[in-house]
């Protein structure tokens, strides 16, 4: 599947261009100098092709592919892909209803601030050799981005405090959850982004 990142610029373009945020290629697919951007889908049922595009005309980032038009999971399995996506819809509906000025997180690219939160995001995520050492690249936005909690998005808690976290992970707040809790910032670039160098440091 081909997604809005092909677009190749020169490597001279981030000359004095927007924020530099870090993001983790889990899957490989970015290239330096280049640009990500929304791309449309178009389900083979028509009905869901409609509703698709008439709720994200613009389009849908790659994370959107896999955590929306995904055709795999089906909701009525208990499973831990399958309740990755309710979550992201919960996420989805309480942001259109009570913040629909910060950017859908099936519309951006995931970042950290600095190189060493990318590195302790990668160390945490990985779950093969291979993603124990997937690149890391700078990438650069010139748009409003939104700062999360990370660690706030899970469902081991009862609906009213899951309620509770999702409206506190879109203020961009946390909440001290249990004595040794820690934040982790994550960072909503709304697309298109800038992919300028892979980090070697």
């Amino acid at each position: 599947m081909i997604f809005g990142n092909e677009e190749a610029i020169g490597p001279n373009y981030y000359s004095g261009i927007g924020k530099k945020y870090f993001t983790v290629d889990f899957s490989r697919r970015l290239k330096p100098d280049s640009i990500v951007s929304l791309s449309v889908f178009h389900p083979e049922n028509e009905h869901e092709d409609k509703f698709l595009n008439s709720m994200f005309p613009a389009g849908i980032s790659r994370h959107g592919y896999n955590y929306l038009y995904n055709s795999g999971p089906r909701m009525d399995e208990r499973s831990e892909e399958s309740e990755a996506l309710m979550m992201g819809l919960i996420m989805e509906h309480t942001r259109k209803a009570y913040f629909p000025e910060k950017v859908s997180r099936y519309q951006c690219l995931f970042a950290c601030e600095t190189h060493e939160e990318a590195m302790a995001y990668r160390a945490d995520q990985a779950k093969t050799e291979e993603e124990k050492i997937a690149p890391i690249y700078e990438v650069y936005t010139r748009e409003n981005v939104h700062k999360g909690d990370m660690n706030l998005i899970n469902i081991e808690c009862t609906i009213l405090e899951l309620y509770r976290r999702v409206h506190i992970y879109w203020t961009s707040d946390s909440s001290q959850i249990h004595d040794d809790y820690t934040p982790f910032w994550e960072i909503l670039l709304p697309l298109p982004v800038f992919v300028a160098k892979e980090t070697n440091y």
